[in-house]
């Protein structure tokens, strides 16, 4: 006899228990509600997962989701934090796995709070470095809820793993996960920046090349990486703009990431083309970097005559998960 499930009439308790017991093998797929926890559990194949039954979130729930806020540049040492949400998987204290959110504007200060700091965990910031933005383990189990504050948060120059089977970025289980980044000048103060959904403008852009002569042929590596907020095995894509000015000469400007093998002749993304008539070409788009934040381009032509390159960075976009 096969047992396709049961046909229930009326209210049905699967198991209802005061106190969530310790996992054990037996326990997978068991279902049952916890009372002093007021939490519906399953039994996995390695442990017990809960399922969110906050009222506002239900059904948003995943590893890695979050509700990305707006973030703000506010002056060279502070930016705003809108409304925003963040799944987090809690280290066995308070709060534990849960959505962390917040709903109101937070001023979050960078640095240490001998510095005016909002979180004496973060680090000073330096002159032309990437910080990253954290929600902070510790500060948010000291804080001990979750809806959080700007304490919560951290800065810090040290870049975040990927973990891409939670969809995060950070020491993510039980502690921080990353949410943003941002970049310092030659004086250590933030540099203005606008953000529209996952893209981040800079108020000037970053020059990345000036004057670079380009050989015909073959790839090459630009003399200056591009400037990003790396993150180990993540490719991030960039906005950027070209100008360049090739004399007496005909053929295509070709960028692709660094490390790509596919190399046939439309391989990579079109820049522009010049001719003798037409020596200029002038183009903004999006690219995708390497790991390692480089990019390789390309001139089809042979031969040189005077020329040049520009190449500025325009801004960048958040990967998921962060």
């Amino acid at each position: 006899m096969e047992n396709y499930g049961l046909d229930m009439k009326g209210n049905t308790q699967i198991e209802s228990i005061s106190t969530l017991p310790t996992w054990a093998a037996a326990d997978e797929r068991r279902v049952i509600y916890v009372a002093d926890e007021d939490r519906v559990y399953y039994g996995s194949a390695t442990k017990w997962e809960h399922f969110v039954n906050n009222s506002y979130y239900v059904g948003e729930h995943n590893k890695g989701w979050l509700k990305r806020p707006k973030f703000e540049w506010v002056n060279s040492t502070t930016i705003d934090i809108y409304p925003g949400a963040y799944h987090y998987e809690g280290n066995g204290t308070t709060p534990s796995e849960s959505i962390l959110y917040w709903n109101d504007k937070l001023t979050f200060v960078l640095g240490k709070t001998a510095t005016g700091g909002s979180n004496n965990s973060s680090e000073a910031l330096g002159n032309n470095q990437w910080h990253f933005i954290f929600l902070h383990a510790a500060s948010i189990n000291t804080h001990g809820s979750s809806e959080l504050n700007e304490t919560c948060f951290i800065n810090s120059a040290s870049a975040p793993p990927s973990l891409l089977t939670t969809g995060g970025y950070g020491i993510y289980y039980g502690t921080s996960r990353a949410i943003f980044a941002i970049k310092t000048d030659g004086s250590g103060n933030i540099l203005e920046f606008f953000q529209v959904g996952d893209y981040i403008q800079f108020a000037t852009p970053l020059t990345i090349l000036a004057t670079y002569s380009l050989a015909g042929g073959t790839w090459e590596s630009p003399a200056t990486d591009l400037n990003l907020p790396l993150i180990s095995n993540v490719n991030l894509k960039v906005q950027t703009s070209w100008q360049g000015v090739y004399y007496n000469l005909t053929g295509g400007f070709y960028c692709r990431p660094n490390g790509q093998t596919e190399d046939s002749i439309y391989s990579g993304v079109r820049m522009g083309m010049v001719s003798p008539t037409n020596t200029t070409f002038n183009t903004n788009v999006g690219l995708i970097a390497g790991i390692d934040g480089k990019i390789e381009i390309r001139y089809s032509g042979s031969g040189s005559e005077f020329s040049y390159i520009y190449l500025y960075e325009d801004g960048w976009y958040l990967p998921d998960g962060m």
